[in-house]
């Protein structure tokens, strides 16, 4: 199971899952994901238990950060181009 949250706007952007009975538990997350909810509504969330869908609203600890642009202070050379630096 993998959430993938905006390290900026603690948004959801998505969620990634294996296993039984995966596409039930999927479509009621893409609902909650297409309304926009942030890390902090899923983890003030009371998870069914037992079930496997319990652990995507347990999920507390990132495992990595990944950022894509460039460093904050730092223009991509294509910008510096364009813009005469």
């Amino acid at each position: 199971m993998k959430l993938i949250v905006c390290a900026k706007t603690d948004k959801v952007l998505g969620l990634r899952m294996c296993g039984d009975d995966t596409p039930e538990m999927l479509q009621e997350f893409a609902v909650a994901v297409k309304g926009g909810l942030t890390e902090a509504n899923f983890d003030a969330t009371v998870g069914i238990h037992p079930t496997s869908a319990e652990e995507l609203v347990t999920m507390r600890t990132p495992t990595r950060k990944i950022r894509s642009g460039p460093s904050e202070g730092k223009k991509h050379p294509q910008v510096k181009a364009d813009s005469g630096i």
